[in-house]
């Protein structure tokens, strides 16, 4: 589990690099990761009822695959989560109509 949660991190971090190519910092989620790994970081923002603003944001710029939903919801990560995790960032997802591929 631990190379798996590594590898968890590793997305992350290359996730928050392509989204400033992208001309977005997401700076808490990056603040977040470092101080307290992708996968903590990644459940501490699902379990918000409201999405995060870079989640908007990512919407805005057609760039939601790059979202920490989208990397919850890869069949890859899924043993890093409960099915209640998995099934909030799948719903966040499918409300603005990204499609999850199972």
């Amino acid at each position: 589990m631990e190379a798996l949660a590594e590898r968890f991190q590793r997305a992350a971090v290359e996730s928050i690099a392509e989204c400033r190519r992208l001309g977005y910092n997401p700076t808490r989620f990056a603040q977040m990761v470092a101080e307290h790994g992708a996968v903590e970081a990644a459940w501490r923002l699902i379990v918000c009822p409201d999405p995060a603003a870079g989640f908007a944001r990512l919407y805005d710029l057609d760039a939601l695959h790059l979202s920490v939903e989208a990397m919850i919801v890869q069949p890859e990560f899924s043993p890093l989560f409960s099915p209640d995790v998995r099934r909030a960032a799948r719903h966040r997802l499918s409300q603005v109509g990204f499609a999850v591929v199972s």
